[in-house]
């Protein structure tokens, strides 16, 4: 199975930085929602952006994306029609690899891609009871990257993010993609030891 190669994986780990985003809500989007995503996201950049370095402890960056994505829904999304064939184990099994994978490929890339950055731009709308999160990243080197966040508000009432798409490149659908057959040719349990084999991999590179 093939995964990001590094120039995508900078710019989807960039994606994870700064969360774009469509929402499920319970009722319309109000202006109140529109901001509260959007200040989140802006927050979150500058936290990060004040110390790039940090991102290179997988620990620090587990911290990050904890607050802001909900990697059960994403494995849901991922797996489709295959997370209704699996088994309560299965899942969390299957969830907690795919954390340890997002978090392990992406800690260094992040904060590779972090202290390349010049300027963030942003930008929001609503339709229905989805909220648009749009982020314009601009480089150093006078690159533009366009970063698109879905988002969700959760049973606390907390905005999450279930989905990344970096120049229309969605993560959930990459993966799903990969992991369907995979999934098809090693089974699910086959599936979860590749993605905890390529987790132990990664701790030994740090």
């Amino acid at each position: 199975m093939k995964y990001f190669k590094p120039s995508i994986t900078a710019v989807l780990t960039m994606g994870m930085l700064f969360f774009q985003a469509g929402v499920w809500a319970s009722e319309e989007v109000s202006e109140i929602d529109l901001a509260e995503a959007e200040n989140l996201i802006k927050t979150t950049t500058d936290d990060v952006l004040a110390d790039p370095k940090r991102l290179e402890d997988v620990a620090e960056v587990g911290k990050l994306v904890d607050k802001v994505f909900d990697f059960r829904k994403m494995s849901k999304l991922v797996l489709s029609k295959n997370w209704k064939k699996v088994t309560k184990t299965q899942k969390n099994d299957f969830t907690n690899a795919f954390h340890g994978l997002l978090v392990r490929t992406y800690s260094k890339a992040l904060s590779e891609a972090a202290s390349t950055v010049k300027q963030v731009n942003y930008s929001s709308k609503s339709k229905k009871k989805r909220i648009l999160v749009s982020v314009n990243v601009e480089t150093n080197d006078s690159k533009s990257i366009n970063i698109d966040y879905n988002m969700y508000k959760n049973k606390e009432n907390q905005w999450q993010v279930y989905n990344v798409s970096v120049e229309g490149v969605s993560l959930v659908t990459t993966y799903r993609s990969e992991f369907a057959n995979d999934i098809t040719t090693i089974g699910i349990d086959g599936l979860i030891k590749k993605l905890n084999d390529k987790n132990e991999d990664k701790k030994t590179e740090e």
